[in-house]
């Protein structure tokens, strides 16, 4: 192999070999920097007695807990990873330069700080994700805890990177860790949690990525995201009525959101009131019309001929049929007027506690759904670009895969950095 590739590993090696040397005689440092991660870790049981192990649930959940749950994460492994790393360089500038002047290479240098750091981060994911499942219960199985593992590596082995970038920029050992607290302050207050704030303006902010990456793997919004009716303007929205939500198929909006299986997210199932799976109280029958004037028979013809004494007899006999035939019909109608006023009196209460019933049943869905979706709105309006849907697999394996990328881009950079920085060094 040409000597212009064995030079650079055999210093990578030997590089390597006295840090490791390094590391290991300090034992309380090395005690501290294992210890770090977990450690930290450990307040995760205090949260989830403060905010309840079961964060991530439809019925006990709290989205906002869910929020605080996953941003601490990849702050933690950001913040310790750079702390970890922010004394590497600088408090070795008098050698290296010294070392600079017999032919030392820039890059194994760094790659010799840099596999150390791969170390720390892959023992400090693993720190944080396994603490994290101890303490919460956390959604998805093994494939989620592996994706969580992956992006925590990536976040910790970001601030690693911050911390190493801090130190090749420090001019002395005391200064680094100012330095290092002016890089860590914007991974709080623009990681994206916190505060709402555009996606282009927390681009290169470390702790972003590995955040929404955990939003997405979680499925926070998972059934939000696969709902095309949260993809309508607002006008729109608020101009649907349940039956159009209904009618639209809308899997995490109206009735259907306070359903687990079609919208499972975070302290939705809170709002749910046994009232919305019961039918619409019955509609009395309505009223029968009411009594008719009644139609009395012809009265009878008295006769011409009054002295004509059968036809006299006939028609007494014919009006005293008649009338007793008319008061039996009007008798008939009265009573009937009465049933009627009192099968009217009884519709009227009846109705009064239909309609009381039909107000109790409209109000206790209204109740359910409108904080739901208020709710929901308001995460969909301020976290909607971490949701995705997880039933999509290409959507989802790109949203994925995108933050993964973008967090290896960032510790590019850095890498990229902190050579161009050394190799200034030399001509200062």
């Amino acid at each position: 192999m040409n000597n212009s590739l064995l030079l650079p590993f055999r210093q990578f090696l030997i590089l390597s070999s006295r840090n490791m040397k390094i590391l290991t005689r300090d034992r309380f440092g090395l005690l501290l920097m294992l210890g770090a991660a977990p450690l930290i870790s450990l307040i995760d049981f205090l949260l989830a007695v403060l905010l309840g192990p079961d964060a991530f649930d439809f019925y006990k959940g709290n989205v906002f807990s869910v929020l605080i749950v996953l941003f601490l994460m990849p702050l933690n492994g950001v913040m310790i990873g750079a702390l970890a790393t922010m004394r590497e360089i600088v408090k070795e500038q008098d050698i290296y330069r010294r070392e600079r002047l017999v032919n030392l290479k820039i890059f194994p240098y760094i790659m010799s700080k840099v596999w150390v750091a791969v170390l720390l981060a892959l023992y400090q994911a693993a720190a944080y994700t396994i603490i994290r499942y101890l303490a919460f219960r956390m959604p998805g199985g093994a494939t989620e805890f592996i994706m969580i593992y992956i992006t925590m590596v990536l976040a910790t082995m970001a601030g690693m990177m911050v911390g190493l970038f801090s130190s090749a920029i420090a001019p002395n050992s005391n200064s680094a860790p100012l330095i290092v607290i002016l890089l860590l302050i914007p991974q709080i207050v623009l990681g994206g949690a916190l505060i709402p704030l555009p996606p282009t303006l927390t681009f290169p902010i470390p702790t972003r990525w590995p955040y929404e990456a955990l939003m997405s793997i979680t499925g926070v919004g998972s059934d939000v995201a696969r709902d095309a009716c949260w993809d309508l303007p607002k006008d729109q929205r608020d101009a649907l009525t349940e039956q159009d939500k209904e009618d639209m198929g809308c899997n995490c909006m109206g009735l259907t959101m306070l359903d687990s299986t079609s919208c499972n997210f975070p302290g939705l199932g809170q709002f749910y009131n046994p009232l919305i799976d019961e039918p619409p109280p019955a509609e009395p029958p309505p009223l029968r019309p009411e009594p008719a004037e009644p139609v009395l028979p012809p009265r009878p013809v008295e006769p011409e001929d009054q002295s004509d004494l059968v036809a006299m007899a006939d028609y007494f006999a014919a009006l005293q049929d008649w009338e007793t035939q008319a008061t039996e019909i009007q008798n008939a109608y009265r009573d009937d007027v009465q049933r009627f006023s009192a099968e009217a009196d009884i519709f009227q209460a009846t109705m009064v506690q239909y309609q009381t019933d039909l107000a109790a049943w409209q109000i206790a869905r209204r109740a359910s759904v409108q904080p739901a979706e208020s709710l929901v709105n308001q995460l969909n309006r301020d976290m909607g670009w971490t949701f995705v849907n997880k039933r999509d697999f290409v959507a989802y394996t790109a949203k994925v895969t995108t933050t993964w990328i973008a967090q290896g881009i960032i510790i590019g950079i850095l890498f990229v950095a902190i050579l161009i920085i050394q190799k200034r060094k030399d001509v200062i």
